[in-house]
């Protein structure tokens, strides 16, 4: 007797066309699932980058503080950001950082640079190099926004 001539249900088994279409159903799924990770992913760095900036900003006031060596926080364009400490030839960097998922949006017309004496007071400058007292970052992340507030006692907190 042939397998041909048995009723459906005693066969057993997957067929071909059965197991193409299961893999085409899992594959959509996965691609998905890997599309919706990226955003997250991404959304995640941008609050990383914002949340790290306010750290920056609070380890370079106590760096000063207890080094007695100058340090600031330069904002350079809307996805990065320096930490640089005074040297006897000028400024050098000590790290940089830039931004996936985040850009910082404050620029034009906020402070650009946060410098911090060694009693851990804080001065924000323009970009152009004018003292400002607009010490708010903004950053847009996922569309929203973002703001890190720096006090005037250089105290950083990002909300």
């Amino acid at each position: 007797m042939s397998n041909s001539t048995l009723p459906r249900s005693s066969r057993s088994g997957l067929t071909l066309l059965e197991l193409l279409v299961a893999l085409a159903v899992l594959g959509i799924a996965l691609a998905l699932v890997g599309l919706g990770l990226g955003s997250w992913r991404t959304r995640l760095s941008g609050e990383q980058f914002v949340q790290g900036l306010a750290y920056d900003l609070n380890l370079s006031r106590s760096r000063t503080m207890a080094t007695a060596v100058t340090q600031r926080v330069v904002l350079v364009d809307a996805s990065t950001y320096r930490v640089e400490r005074q040297t006897a030839t000028g400024w050098q960097t000590t790290s940089t950082v830039r931004a996936r998922g985040a850009a910082l949006t404050s620029l034009a017309g906020g402070a650009c640079r946060f410098e911090y004496d060694t009693r851990g007071f804080m001065f924000a400058y323009t970009c152009g190099g004018n003292l400002t007292s607009n010490t708010n970052v903004t950053a847009t992340v996922a569309g929203k926004a973002r703001t890190v507030t720096v006090t005037a006692l250089g105290i950083a907190r990002g909300l």
